[in-house]
């Protein structure tokens, strides 16, 4: 099976019809294709938990990349929590996923395996076979991924090191590593580059050049030293030098997480093809959309983190020794959240010469993933199938609206001239990319609204106002469907989502204020950041995934739900009662 995160149905329809992709066409034509179904929200995460499980969320437990601690009412990091190991030698990861995973029962029953990337699979979990993880890796810092520009610029930007070059050009700085550790960095600016010294290595770079990998290594005051990898980039020399570093990646010779099944595979990973990136996200979307990275710099990291997986899928399945293959690629995503602009005339931050320089930067994504497609079809045995997914569709966002905004407006929420929340005097708050929370008592730890029925009132009055909210410039709907979380999910672990559901029109999503809980001046505003389109939030039925294969199935309403009891039973392995999708074999 391989994954394209976000491959959009609509586009693959258009660049089917135009002849663009070879590979996806002939691969139709063998079996054949059509859209999928994903999850509600149809965010990654939630999506590639119910592929991995055949459940839905109300029983994986996965309902967002964010949800609420209700005793703080803080953000809290959804699929996986990470934290310091007590011997503080490095890192630990609980994945909080439920649920048994298609490659377990393939394991179980004696089937060979082989997962590269999957996102969702940090840590990583005993297999009978391997696995490299995916989304959801950290950093060597424990975040998803801190970079830093080293720049003259006065002023300071989020992530910015200010450099102050002496005569000579030189700026004596450092690099901030896990747990407040750092190691001194020298940067010597010239007329033709820039030279950058740090723990003995030296390295020469121009105007768009990438350096190799360094090695770096963190002393900690009572543990063994953690060893990072990190890339810098010389975006621009004149008049400003910006020297942008990559996030710390764990090295794989010695991770501070484990990185695969066995653990020592990754060590073996790195010495068969060399040093390569670990982090779950290595593609630096936060940094392009802050300013620390430029365009050009970005499309680099993207093309080598996909030839990274290329290089891997290909080895792995001309080897030949496993059952089941499961890699999956992330760069479809990620070029289509922060290039979308360019081919869409729509978007706020269009322009002319950003169409013709990037313009086809998502078609060109499209199509190296078919030529992945191609290469795979030609290493297929016999009586192979060969499964194509995606988890979720794209559309473009003009819009950002902030939810708890709208709720402070219409009396819901109560704030401070300083927005800082009422809680007391608050009855409904959104946290997270789709979700309303009801200040429950009794749950929340400044609950007022009464169980029962109070409760249920409340809901059905916010959905009625929600869906009468208008866009003031063009009378339109900003959403199309507010869902009630028992409508959608069922299981023990429903608790933990949001009471509403947010379902936006394609154009509208939630603004970054509003998915931290917190809020903004206005309840909508223009979308003038780089990430233009998106799936998070917007409603599932305008954002379906893509299902293609190299032998018929029953495309009619497929669902991502159905992957695993599918793929578990074109290995012939019984799947275990109580999944909520159904096998799409004919």
């Amino acid at each position: 099976m391989l994954g394209a995160d976000g491959l959009d149905a609509d586009l693959l329809r258009r660049y089917l019809d135009a002849g663009a992709l070879p590979a996806l066409a002939r691969l139709a034509q063998l079996g054949g294709w059509g859209p999928l179904r994903t999850t509600n929200p149809a965010e990654s995460p939630v999506a590639w938990a119910s592929f991995a499980t055949g459940l839905n969320p109300g029983k994986h437990g996965i309902f967002d990349f964010l949800h609420r601690d209700p005793a703080t009412y803080s953000p809290q990091v959804g699929p996986l929590t990470v934290r310091p190991r007590a011997d503080g030698r490095g890192w630990e990861a609980t994945n909080h996923r439920q649920g048994t995973t298609l490659w377990a029962q393939a394991s179980a029953a004696g089937r060979s395996c082989a997962l590269l990337r999957v996102p969702g699979t940090c840590p990583p979990e005993p297999v009978n076979g391997e696995m490299l993880s995916g989304l959801g890796v950290p950093d060597l810092v424990g975040s998803w991924g801190t970079s830093r520009l080293y720049t003259t610029l006065p002023g300071k930007g989020r992530g910015w090191t200010r450099l102050e070059l002496s005569a000579d050009g030189r700026a004596q700085t450092a690099i901030r590593g896990p747990q407040g550790a750092e190691t001194p960095l020298e940067v010597c600016a010239g007329a033709a580059g820039v030279v950058v010294r740090c723990q003995g290595q030296k390295i020469s770079l121009g105007v768009g050049e990438w350096s190799p990998w360094l090695s770096l290594r963190f002393e900690m005051p009572a543990s063994p030293a953690w060893q990072g990898l990190a890339r810098f980039y010389l975006w621009s020399l004149s008049p400003d030098v910006r020297l942008y570093l990559s996030p710390l990646h764990l090295d794989p010779r010695q991770p501070a997480l484990p990185l695969t099944w066995p653990e020592g595979l990754s060590a073996e990973l790195a010495a068969r093809h060399g040093l390569f990136g670990t982090l779950g996200w290595p593609e630096d979307n936060v940094g392009l959309n802050e300013g620390r990275l430029d365009e050009a710099g970005f499309l680099r990291q993207v093309e080598e983190a996909f030839a990274q997986q290329r290089e891997l899928t290909l080895d792995t399945l001309a080897a030949g020794r496993h059952d089941l293959v499961i890699a999956v690629i992330e760069a479809t995503d990620r070029v289509q959240h922060m290039f979308w602009r360019h081919q869409d005339p729509g978007d706020p931050l269009h322009t002319a010469e950003g169409e013709r320089a990037f313009g086809g930067e998502v078609l060109r994504c499209y199509q190296r993933f078919d030529e992945l497609v191609g290469e795979a079809l030609e290493l297929l045995s016999p009586g192979d199938t060969l499964i194509v997914l995606s988890d979720h569709g794209f559309k473009p966002v003009y819009k950002l609206a902030n939810v708890n905004s709208w709720l402070r407006e219409r009396g819901y929420l109560a704030a401070s001239a300083g927005l800082a929340v009422d809680w007391r005097r608050t009855r409904a708050y959104a946290l997270g990319l789709s979700k309303v929370y009801i200040n429950l008592r009794g749950r929340e730890a400044q609950g007022l609204v009464e169980p029962g029925r109070e409760y249920v009132a409340l809901c059905a009055e916010l959905a009625r106002e929600l869906l009468a909210w208008r866009d003031p410039e063009t009378g339109q709907p900003i959403l199309r469907q507010v869902y009630r979380r028992d409508e959608l999910y069922a299981g023990p672990e429903i608790g933990h989502s949001g009471d509403l559901i947010l379902g936006f029109q394609a154009g509208y999503r939630a603004s970054p204020l509003s998915a931290a809980g917190r809020l903004a001046a206005a309840a909508l505003e223009p979308n003038r950041n780089q990430w233009s389109a998106d799936h998070c939030a917007i409603d599932p039925a305008l954002v379906p995934g893509v299902l293609c294969a190299n032998r018929p199935l029953r495309w009619a309403d497929a669902s991502i739900l159905d992957l695993a009891p599918t793929i578990l039973d074109l290995l012939d392995v019984s799947p275990p009662p109580g999944l909520d999708g159904r096998s799409l074999r004919l």
